[in-house]
């Protein structure tokens, strides 16, 4: 679905179509500041896109899939959580999912050392484990049913 928000003469017009150009819905918007005269969103399931980001989604052919862990310690507490993500080619997959991924696995880290990020003071960390490259069926199926990093960055 895409979203557009387009300012007029004396109010904005916000709509959205499927993609066949149908439109779905539309409201007008009397009073509202924005800096742009027009920005297109894209609605893909339950995440709201800027263009260059569904841009980045669309190339997907441009992108290698993994298969990850991020292993999570948590007091006592020993977790792995299983991921999957889209990286662009020519990006180093394990820069990619710490940088991307495990750096902000609880907000932002407070600290890293060996490539382990410290949350909450120290009291939590999260690294990354093992990760391997999967195909793009694997990715596409494994995604609906456990954590996925969605939004490819192409810069």
């Amino acid at each position: 679905v895409v979203w557009k928000l387009i300012k007029r003469r004396s109010d904005w017009l916000l709509y959205s179509e499927d993609n066949n150009g149908n439109l779905i819905n539309e409201q007008v918007i009397k009073d509202l500041s924005f800096p742009l005269d027009e920005i297109k969103f894209y609605l893909i399931g339950n995440v709201l896109m800027l263009s260059s980001e569904f841009d980045g989604k669309k190339d997907k052919e441009q992108a290698i899939f993994y298969f990850f862990h991020i292993e999570e310690k948590n007091g006592e507490y020993e977790y792995t959580i299983r991921g999957v993500v889209a990286i662009p080619k020519g990006k180093d997959a394990a820069v990619f999912i710490n940088e991307n991924i495990v750096s902000d696995w609880y907000d932002h880290s407070t600290g890293q050392e060996d490539n382990t990020y410290y949350f909450k003071d120290g009291e939590v960390s999260a690294r990354l484990g093992e990760f391997r490259e999967i195909s793009k069926s694997h990715y596409e199926v494994l995604k609906q049913y456990i954590y996925s990093h969605e939004i490819v960055k192409l810069n």
